[in-house]
């Protein structure tokens, strides 16, 4: 066909040394942007595309779908990434040197450039690891998508709840079904996969699953709610540990002499102070929180309440009129047929009605 593209030797090499050079086999439409960069709307379907095909077909070589799953190469760290680990591992997290070193504001827990960090830290000895970096979350939170895995939720974390799988009572069903909607929502999802350290998250999915899974009633605020008080058992864990490691440095700093000591001593005690104000503070918050929920929770279960024992007085109301209309049909049916017997006998003559003293209007109303 006259507007088919055949590739030149230069091209045919372009195209054969890429693939040389990467690991990875790269995209048909990668070698279309490599080999004519100068048509930027080509791409593996047109006929560029085709004649790379072509060229490939020949010399027995793959390319990769645009489709195909391409995993990445191993980051390795290099002598002065591994330096800077060392000095600051015990005063930053493994993402902010991440984020540092490759001067990139959006790397999180997952990218590999926080992973070869914190491998590299389980070789480092000067390194103290702590809750939140002692098991990294690498992987993305996936909610549970089913009422039975929602229950292992709540038997992983509440003990002696009560609920048996085979006999579930409705209210119980109600509660695990709400539940399964709360952690399935985005505000959830998102505030778990903020989390750095598998340990940070196994905390607040915990603190939330014993606040929520027997309470199907909730509003969409007042999970946002319980959302925050889970984070701020979080928050006190992770101030607690740094308490705890500035009492340790505060211990360590006797070896230094006396002026050094003083100056050290003095920076450690402020840094507790704000620590220990910051760690009451946030307790506060979480207490004043927690009794507002519980406050209007109780506040609408007592009116719901309210409300149904008007429903149930209107019923028994409603009961008490029906029988009283049913005493009433009947009085009206024993006075039907008092009048029937009453009509038979006044067929007789006057004179036997007479004598028998019989009256009517006495008899249908005695």
């Amino acid at each position: 066909m006259a507007d088919e593209i055949v590739l030149t030797a230069e091209q045919e090499k372009l195209v054969l040394d890429t693939f040389s050079k990467n690991k990875t086999p790269p995209s048909i439409t990668q070698l279309v942007k490599i080999v004519f960069p100068d048509i930027p709307e080509a791409d593996g379907r047109s006929k560029y595309g085709r004649a790379i095909k072509v060229v490939l077909a020949v010399k027995g070589v793959k390319a990769r779908t645009t489709t195909e799953y391409a995993p990445k190469d191993k980051i390795l760290l290099n002598d002065s990434q591994k330096e800077f680990c060392r000095n600051n591992c015990n005063s930053m997290t493994p993402v902010e040197m991440a984020r540092t070193l490759f001067n990139n504001q959006n790397i999180n827990n997952l990218n590999l450039e926080t992973r070869a960090i914190h491998e590299y830290l389980k070789t480092v000895e000067v390194y103290t690891s702590t809750p939140e970096t002692d098991e990294l979350a690498t992987e993305v939170y996936k909610p549970p998508k089913s009422v039975p895995g929602v229950l292992q939720k709540v038997d992983k974390y509440v003990f002696n709840h009560g609920i048996d799988k085979d006999a579930m009572t409705a209210q119980q069903k109600a509660g695990l079904e709400a539940l399964l909607s709360y952690l399935n929502t985005f505000r959830f999802v998102n505030q778990i996969n903020l989390y750095e350290s598998q340990n940070s998250r196994s905390l607040f999915e915990s603190s939330f699953v014993r606040y929520t899974y027997d309470k199907s009633d909730l509003t969409e605020e007042e999970v946002d709610q319980y959302i925050n008080v889970s984070h701020d058992n979080v928050s006190l864990a992770a101030t607690h540990t740094r308490m705890e490691r500035l009492q340790g440095l505060m211990e360590e700093n006797t070896n230094n002499n006396a002026d050094e000591r003083a100056r050290i001593s003095m920076s450690l005690v402020e840094s507790i102070k704000n620590l220990n104000d910051e760690y009451n503070q946030t307790a506060k918050r979480q207490q004043a929180l927690l009794g507002d929920l519980k406050e209007k929770r109780s506040d609408r279960i007592a009116q719901l309440r309210s409300a149904n024992a008007s429903i149930l007085n209107l019923v028994q109301l409603w009961k008490e009129e029906k029988s009283r209309k049913k005493l009433l049909h009947l009085a009206d049916a024993r006075k039907q047929l008092l009048a029937k017997t009453v009509n038979e006998l006044s067929e007789l003559s006057e004179v036997k009605a007479m004598i028998l003293g019989l009256n009517p209007e006495e008899l249908i109303n005695s």
